[in-house]
């Protein structure tokens, strides 16, 4: 729930009830029905969070002038104060409601999340029914998609409650759910094909074949169409007396890894050129382009041709903590095969305890004080630096992704350190560092800036892929059907590599690999919308899974997820590897900071507050 610290305490918690009406009450106070604008208000501050108070007015004021819609509002407010005195949304510049105003919309979303399917069919009725907000189109629009997404959530439901009744053998009680489900979508085929099986398997042949009737009419009058060759095969099945399994999963397309990870670097002959060049001048290098672009995957190509490399890698959310991202590539040293055989000096374990506190057992030592001079920074910078030469590998470069989520101590702590780490020659180490184009921190955007002007740096910008770049990456995946759609392909990305890839994975995963371009894609330019529709073939607690991943952020684990999911972490090794197969996760990790940004946009509010409150719950717990 959305919190807010108020002056005026109320009396006793309030409900409010958005589904089959609008309804508010309380220990105190009789039922009251709230009229529509007071309604739609608190409905949508349930549902979508803080909201300005312009933008609300905007919403369900529609047709009056600011100030007029303003005062309407304010209005509102008062009334909806005065009828229940207590104050339920604050008068700040921005609305929110009260944290314990309990909402059955809400819960509704919060018990699908959490699987408790029953608990959350007991929860019928339509977003604010009976509501007409005609004279306010964009609050009616709003109203419109809130309305899906709760009946989607419902559908959820009831396929888990009927599958999990059909694999425990109560085919009854699972044909219950399966008609409550075909109720709801008439025009669904795999929701008749379900009646028809679970009628079938509980020996009813002559009412499953009566499903199979009513589906072809519906689909006649409603669409004019025949049903699918896959319902009627089925229907054929049953009418020849044929065993059926007990358990039908929808399948999922398996997405080749070459989609993953394309053979070979097509398109960036002209960019190696430059690397190899700054790498016999021994510069720094940065490598800037859009997202998807290709950044990482052509200087990680570039650097392992030379040798071993040191990664550090920022993540989303880094930038809010100092030394965020360097303690986690600390940790690829200190907890793996780069660790010293024997601990280092005592004064190096203190400073290292800074960056990895969960070590101090191991060395035997208290945690150090907050540093306090710059002397004592520059003592802990020393130590990072003397553990590092202490690793057995022959280190040839720094190499550094995602700089637009460093946090500034990071990028110098890692720049100060690049100057005194020497390779196998004695040569400071060389530096790659790549980055999203217009996205650093002026903080750090200035610390480049001020390298490449004293020329110890140069800056190598990423441009798209020209047509027969995308045509060679074409041939080199080796799909059916992949060359002749290369020139369409290449309009619909604009050259964009990540682009392309995620456009390939939604064509496979529905069944349009073979197909003329497809015409009902997202706009051209956007992956966000292909991610999502991506993530809906996913199961429902592989969605949840990933959900938790994205508001999670860097402090993501299998624990933590199963804290969250209310689930064992065993539970959850099976939908992880649903989402690596789906190319959404590598281990436990998104494929791509897009894919996350995409995965985080579509978790709906009441969820991401509910995520974001287990997860706290969790980390403190393990904090101590």
């Amino acid at each position: 729930m959305f919190m807010l610290e108020v002056e005026k305490l109320h009396p006793a918690p309030f409900r409010l009830q958005v589904l089959g009406g609008a309804l508010l009450e309380s220990e105190v106070i009789k039922p009251v029905t709230l009229e529509r604008k007071a309604a739609a208000l608190l409905a949508l501050l349930a549902l979508e969070g803080p909201t300005s108070r312009s933008r609300m007015a905007g919403l369900l004021w529609a047709d009056r002038l600011e100030d007029v819609a303003r005062s309407n509002l304010r209005q509102c407010l008062r009334r909806l104060r005065n009828l229940t005195g207590a104050e339920l949304v604050s008068s700040e510049d921005t609305l929110r409601l009260v944290p314990d105003l309990r909402v059955d919309a809400l819960r509704l979303e919060s018990l699908v999340f959490t699987g408790d399917y029953a608990a959350a069919l007991e929860l019928e009725g339509v977003l604010l029914a009976g509501l007409e907000y005609d004279d306010c189109p964009e609050f009616e629009e709003w109203l419109r998609s809130s309305r899906e997404r709760l009946e989607n959530a419902r559908r959820e439901a009831l396929t888990s409650e009927a599958d999990r009744l059909e694999r425990e053998g109560d085919i009854g009680a699972a044909l219950g759910f399966a008609a409550r489900l075909l109720e709801r979508d008439l025009l669904s085929e795999g929701a008749h094909r379900r009646v028809m099986r679970l009628h079938y398997l509980h020996g009813d042949r002559s009412s499953a074949l009566a499903a199979f009737a009513r589906c072809r009419e519906t689909l006649n009058v409603e669409l004019d169409l025949e049903p699918s060759p896959e319902t009627q095969d089925l229907a054929s099945l049953i009418e020849r007396g044929s065993n059926l399994p007990q358990m039908i999963l929808p399948s999922r397309t398996v997405i080749p890894l070459s989609v993953l990870r394309p053979p070979i670097l097509v398109g960036r002959d002209h960019e190696w050129q430059a690397l190899e060049a700054a790498w016999e001048a021994r510069k720094v290098v940065f490598i800037v382009g859009d997202a998807g672009i290709g950044k990482s995957r052509l200087m990680l190509d570039f650097v392992a041709t030379k040798g071993a490399f040191i990664p550090h890698n920022g993540r989303p959310g880094d930038a809010q903590i100092p030394y965020s991202t360097f303690s986690r590539g600390l940790r690829t040293i200190v907890g793996g095969d780069g660790q010293p055989a024997t601990l280092p000096s005592p004064w190096i374990c203190r400073e290292l305890l800074r960056l990895v506190p969960e070590k101090a057992a191991r060395f035997e030592m208290e945690l150090p004080a907050p540093i306090g001079s710059q002397d004592e920074l520059l003592r802990f910078f020393d130590a990072i630096t003397e553990f590092t030469k202490l690793s057995p590998h022959p280190w040839v470069a720094f190499v550094s992704d995602d700089l637009q989520f460093y946090d500034t101590a990071s990028f110098e702590l890692r720049m100060y350190m690049s100057e005194r780490l020497t390779d196998t020659e004695g040569q400071p180490l060389r530096n790659l560092i790549a980055y999203r184009r217009g996205a650093l921190s002026p903080a750090i955007q200035a610390l480049v800036e001020q390298m490449l002007a004293s020329d110890q740096a140069v800056l190598i910008d990423l441009e798209t892929l020209k047509p027969h770049a995308i045509q060679s990456l074409m041939t080199e995946l080796q799909l059916p059907g992949l060359e002749r759609l290369s020139p369409a392909m290449s309009r619909y990305t604009g050259g964009n590599p990540m682009f392309v890839l995620e456009t390939l994975k939604h064509l496979i995963q529905t069944d349009s690999l073979e197909q003329d371009f497809p015409e009902h894609l997202p706009p051209p330019g956007r992956i966000g919308p292909l991610v999502r529709q991506r993530l809906e073939l996913l199961s429902a607690v592989a969605l949840r899974l990933a959900r938790v991943a994205a508001i999670a952020g860097t402090d993501f684990t299998l624990e933590l997820g199963a804290k969250v999911l209310e689930t064992g972490a065993l539970d959850l090794t099976e939908p992880l590897f649903e989402l690596e197969q789906a190319q959404v996760m590598r281990g436990q990790r998104f494929a791509h900071d897009l894919i996350f940004e995409a995965t985080l946009e579509g978790v709906p509010t009441p969820i991401r507050t509910l995520i974001h409150r287990r997860c706290a719950e969790y980390l403190e717990m393990i904090s101590g």
